[in-house]
């Protein structure tokens, strides 16, 4: 069935491990997650998709097991309100330096941030 793979030479089915999915009962091989999704469960028919996670997100790997790897791309940041909610992946201000992952944005060189709001 879907989420199994007809290995040659097996008499049964077998069931794609973590990572991988097949879609229909045809196929000889499970396939990986693509890039933006994630298997956290065997026997997938369909990979999950990190834009519920995290929205803009994707994988930098196939295959991701985790919604722990749904990320920003490079050029995207992970914008958040004030109160710290996560609204998802936003790319990148002139300016700014933006690697990926799930951190804030970084001043790129040779800008600067302005007069600041108080000294300390």
């Amino acid at each position: 069935g879907r989420g199994h793979a007809c290995l040659a030479g097996a008499s049964e089915p077998s069931p794609c491990p973590l990572g991988m999915f097949a879609p229909s009962t045809t196929l000889e091989e499970c396939t990986e997650c693509p890039l933006g999704t994630f298997g956290n469960t065997s026997q997938l028919s369909l990979c999950h998709a990190c834009e519920f996670e995290i929205p803009g997100s994707t994988t930098i790997y196939l295959g991701r097991q985790s919604s722990e790897d749904c990320q920003c791309a490079v050029n995207d940041y992970l914008s958040r309100t004030d109160e710290g909610a996560v609204v998802g992946c936003i790319a990148c201000l002139d300016g700014l330096h933006c690697p990926g992952g799930l951190g804030p944005p970084l001043q790129a060189a040779g800008f600067h941030a302005g007069k600041p709001l108080f000294l300390g």
